[in-house]
């Protein structure tokens, strides 16, 4: 069945409404379980990202040399926030 004719048909968009609130649920339930710790990668982007804005470049702690991270992107972006003064 193609997918234009199982919207277009009521039942197909009752399928389709109840598949969406299903998987939304889903995520909601997942995503509560994590709500009450931090994992330690925030802390150790929030330290390098510190690091940049005062100056000591990409190291957790300040001068010494690091082998890498895992997302510099998100570093980047964290410390591009935290430059503009955005918590």
């Amino acid at each position: 069945m193609e997918a234009s004719l199982l919207i277009n048909n009521r039942w197909g968009r009752i399928i389709v409404a109840l598949t969406l609130i299903v998987i939304v649920a889903l995520f909601i339930i997942g995503v509560k379980e994590h709500f009450g710790y931090t994992p330690d990668d925030t802390y150790i982007y929030l330290q390098y990202a510190k690091n940049i804005i005062n100056g000591g470049g990409i190291s957790f702690n300040n001068g010494e040399q690091t082998y890498g991270i895992t997302s510099p992107l998100w570093l980047f972006i964290i410390s591009l926030s935290g430059e503009l003064g955005i918590d």
